[in-house]
């Protein structure tokens, strides 16, 4: 992730903070007002929730024995991902943009609690403008939240149209279909910054 002015860039990869619930169950108006205690870990951008749960020691190695069927619930979880930071002196009264390289897949983004826009691709870049929505003089916050890709298939169906036994939902969403499972690898649904 970056954030460019004409050729100016800023990494915002690096140290995040994530956050994760049952899809539904914390309110975006409290994760993005801080009203409400929640449970922040620390995490590395780019990366992936279930490495970011295993650093953190919530999981074992989803890649040992029967691990990965373990953690399937979190297939159905919301992610949520934060980081700060500060406003460049040589950036002001320039034009701002917001570029991600990949968001896997459903994500919503908040630049200071203003939701600047989604992204339901995660193999192409994103960009947004964010302009106006810089704080020059204060802590810039990024929170970006991830929902389940399955969601995307509900009260679907398309004749004629197969898929791997259990992997039918990954015909709606433009996501790296072996995180649905495949002769090699385990089903690991993923998400990621």
């Amino acid at each position: 992730m970056s954030r460019t002015t004409s050729n100016k860039r800023m990494n915002l990869c690096g140290a995040w903070r994530f956050a994760f619930a049952e899809a539904g169950k914390l309110d975006e108006k409290d994760v993005l007002s801080g009203r409400k205690a929640i449970k922040w870990f620390e995490c590395d951008v780019p990366g992936n929730a279930q490495l970011d749960l295993q650093k953190n020691k919530l999981i074992s190695d989803p890649f040992y024995g029967m691990n990965a069927e373990d953690i399937r619930k979190y297939e159905y979880y919301e992610w949520w991902y934060k980081t700060k930071f500060n406003f460049p002196e040589e950036m002001k009264g320039k034009r701002l943009e917001l570029l991600f390289h990949g968001l896997d897949t459903f994500a919503r983004i908040w630049l200071n609690g203003y939701y600047i826009g989604g992204t339901e691709n995660m193999f192409i870049p994103h960009s947004f403008d964010v302009t106006g929505h810089v704080s020059e003089q204060e802590d810039n916050e990024l929170t970006v939240k991830f929902s389940p890709p399955q969601y995307a298939a509900i009260g679907r169906e398309l004749s004629g149209c197969f898929a791997s036994l259990g992997t039918y939902e990954s015909l709606w969403v433009r996501k790296a279909r072996h995180t649905y499972g495949w002769d090699i690898a385990p089903r690991i649904i993923t998400g990621r910054p």
